[in-house]
This record gives C-alpha cells, structure tokens and sequence, in this order.
C-alpha cells in the first residue's frame, strides 16, 4: 500500500523521515485549508490511498462499514506515532521512541497491523 510505503520502516541512519515531524508542526498550525498551501496536492495524493482501500473494500478485504478515507488517517498517524507521541511511546511502551530498535520493533508491528487489515498485497485481482 502506498500510503505507508514512506512510513513503515527507519531511514538508513535509524529515524524517521523528517517530514513527519513537519507534518505533525503543520498540523499544531493549522487553521483551515485557505491557509494550507499544500491542501491541494496532498489531498490529490492521499485520494489514491483511498481509492486503493475502497477497490480493497468493494472486493471483500475490508468490512462495508470501515471508512476508508478515515483508516487512511489512522494508518497516517500511527506512522508517526514516534514523532509525535515520544512521551506516550515512552510512559506505555517503556521505550525511547527514537531508538532504532523501538523503530524497527514499531515498524514490524504497523506492518502487522496492515498485513492483518490486507493491505499489504497489490491490491485486489
């Protein structure tokens, strides 16, 4: 699935892409479309991701009443859950959320979590 295709492993140094971390401030700033210059293009990206999910729904993967654009969210922001929720990581998790081995061990897990959803093929046939 490309919605997670950025998200769900470490860059080569150990840590996220440090986009996430941009989008999570973006997201503190935020006031509405009008004053989001990336409001367009973004959404243009991400209605690919939906329209994957909804093929994936309409050929029996997913549940009728699970909302595709709203897994698209959730998967988003579990992926960077470790940029934007270190102190949760930390307290729940008992770990440094920066730390390549919770990344990698998060990052198993969310691919889990995609696999068990079935999201992680090509799509439907």
């Amino acid at each position: 699935m490309q919605l997670l295709s950025r998200h769900d492993r470490p860059t080569a140094d150990g840590e996220y892409d440090p986009g996430d971390e941009r989008r999570g401030w973006c997201s503190l700033e935020y006031t509405g479309p009008e004053a989001d210059p990336d409001q367009g293009p973004r959404t243009e990206r991400l209605a690919e991701s939906v329209a994957d999910i909804r093929e994936r729904q309409a050929a029996g993967a997913l549940p009728k009443e699970m909302d595709p654009a709203c897994l698209t969210v959730t998967l988003m922001a579990a992926a960077m859950a470790p940029v934007t929720l270190p102190h949760v990581i930390a307290g729940v998790c008992e770990d440094d959320a920066q730390s390549p081995e919770f990344i990698e061990r998060f990052a198993d897990q969310l691919a889990l979590l995609v696999r068990r959803l079935g999201l992680d093929s090509d799509g439907p046939e």
